[in-house]
């Protein structure tokens, strides 16, 4: 699973997408969710695998907010699309 965080201005779109793994854990009967660019601790967890993306967003998108208000760079994503516009 992908989501696209797009920054944009006049005379390119930058599409940065970061991985999200889900996978089932028996030991713990959820579907965990890893952010594998933002480090081993980066996981959230659902009872269904839709609970589990979603829980998975937000924590994205909590980790991209710190990052940027403590002006920590970004880790850098596995894929980056650079279109002109």
């Amino acid at each position: 699973m992908y989501l696209n965080i797009i920054a944009s201005s006049q005379f390119y779109k930058v599409v940065i997408i970061y991985s999200i793994l889900i996978q089932w854990s028996e030991d713990d009967r959820v579907y965990v969710a890893s952010l594998p660019e933002w480090g081993k601790y980066a996981q959230t967890h659902g009872e269904t695998y839709e609970e589990a993306l979603e829980n998975a967003k937000e924590v994205l998108e909590d980790l991209i907010y710190a990052y940027n208000q403590t002006g920590k760079p970004l880790p850098k994503p596995q894929i980056t699309i650079v279109e002109s516009l």
